[in-house]
């Protein structure tokens, strides 16, 4: 079974999708600003950067000076945040802006699971093309991520309803892949 260790923590999903020009990646815009927010409110509120119990739902707590990086517990100072999330585009120039950002060192590129091409704005493709052929990447990469949780209560999925990649593929990761968790 998925996750043999449990701490009460969420887990987020994000789907995205190329969709049209003006808003490509939205799934993963919304996302961004969620994480961005998420961190900006958690500042506000602990001013003594430790990593606590609110903070242990959305992010990991790593030091990276071992190999692999150890996980730090809760009421330990912040040394290395990464956000409990798998980040899904079949077009890869989104998810590269992502990691470029300014909160981009919160992702692990592990966490990605993309493609080159993207669906086109093409449900059928999404679903059909892309969904088969990243599922067993997308189930590693959720199973690497939920190993990390004691007790996963819930997803939170941010995709777009248009477009190929978050309605087609966010359908296919719905209903064949998260269905059987």
């Amino acid at each position: 079974r998925i996750g043999e260790i449990f701490d009460p923590n969420q887990f987020v999903c994000d789907v995205s999708g190329a969709g049209n020009n003006w808003a490509q990646g939205s799934g993963n815009q919304i996302a961004h600003k969620f994480w961005d927010l998420a961190l900006k409110e958690h500042s506000n509120y602990n001013k003594d950067g430790n990593y606590d119990e609110p903070m242990s739902a959305f992010f990991r707590n790593l030091d990276c000076s071992y190999e692999p990086p150890a996980n730090l517990s809760v009421n330990s100072h912040i040394k290395n945040l990464k956000a409990r999330s798998v980040v899904i585009d079949t077009e890869e120039g989104v998810l590269s802006q992502l990691s470029k950002s300014r909160i981009g060192e919160i992702f692990d590129p592990n966490q990605f699971v993309c493609d080159v091409s993207g669906a086109g704005n093409n449900w059928a493709q999404g679903y059909y093309e892309y969904g088969p052929k990243l599922r067993s990447k997308l189930e590693e990469s959720l199973r690497v991520q939920l190993e990390h949780c004691d007790s996963p209560q819930s997803f939170l999925i941010t995709h777009s309803l248009g477009g190929g990649t978050g309605s087609g593929f966010g359908t296919y990761a719905l209903s064949e892949v998260l269905s059987d968790l």
